[in-house]
C-alpha cells in the first residue's frame, strides 16, 4: 500500500519553507496562516482522511469536483501570499509541487515508488491526489533561476525542466498528453493551489 511519505533533500540549504494555507472553499483567496510540509503531511494522515475517502467515494465528476471546491482546504506549495493571486507572492518557499494527474491504477505504485527513489528530484513529500487517481510531488528548488520579474511565467523554467526530466525519466510508466506533457501544466501557476 502506498503511504504518504516526508523526505529529506539535503542538499540545497534549508531556507524558507513555509507556504500559504487556506480554507475551504476554494473562493476563499486569503489565507489562514503559513505552514509548513510536517504540518501538511500531519493533515493529509490524519485530519483530512475522512473528507478524501467522501470525495473518492463521489462516482459523478461534477459532485466530485463540487466537494472538492467547497469542502477541502488547499495550500499554495510555490511561496507565501497575502491574496492568492500571481502578483500577491511575499515570498518564495523554495519548493515546487509536480503534479502527475491521470494515473492508471495499476501503474501507480510503480510511479511512486520510482520517485520515491529517485536520486534527482529528492522528493520532499509525495502524497496520493485527493480524487486518488493522481500524485502530488513536492520538490526542492532553487529559487536563483526564476525571475521574479516575470510574473505570471516565473515558475516556467523550473516546470519545463521538471516536465523534460519526466520525458527522458519517467515516459515508459507515464503517457504523455496531447501537448506532450507528463506534469500538470497548472503547475507553472506560482499562485497554484493544491487541495489536500
Amino acid at each position: 500500500m502506498i503511504q504518504n511519505i516526508m523526505g529529506a533533500n539535503n542538499l540545497l540549504p534549508n531556507k524558507n519553507t513555509e507556504f500559504s494555507f487556506y480554507k475551504a472553499p476554494i473562493q476563499n483567496v486569503f489565507p489562514e496562516r503559513n505552514i509548513d510540509l510536517t504540518t501538511v503531511h500531519k493533515f493529509i494522515t490524519s485530519e483530512y482522511e475522512e473528507e478524501t475517502i467522501k470525495l473518492r467515494g463521489f462516482t459523478d465528476i461534477s459532485q466530485r469536483k463540487l466537494f472538492k471546491n467547497s469542502q477541502l482546504d488547499y495550500v499554495t506549495f510555490n511561496g507565501t501570499f497575502s491574496k492568492r493571486k500571481d502578483n500577491c507572492l511575499i515570498l518564495l518557499s523554495y519548493l515546487f509541487v509536480i503534479d502527475i494527474d491521470h494515473i492508471k491504477s495499476k501503474i501507480l505504485t510503480q510511479v511512486y515508488e520510482k520517485l520515491k527513489n529517485d536520486k534527482i528530484l529528492l522528493p520532499q513529500l509525495i502524497f496520493i491526489s485527493p480524487s486518488g487517481n493522481g500524485l502530488k510531488v513536492v520538490v526542492r528548488i532553487d529559487c536563483s533561476i526564476i525571475d521574479i520579474n516575470s510574473k505570471s511565467k516565473m515558475m516556467d523554467p523550473i516546470w519545463e525542466a521538471i516536465n523534460s526530466y519526466f520525458s527522458t525519466e519517467y515516459s515508459t510508466l507515464l503517457e504523455a498528453n496531447e501537448k506532450g506533457h507528463y506534469i500538470d501544466e497548472a503547475g507553472k501557476d506560482v499562485s497554484r493551489a493544491c487541495f489536500l
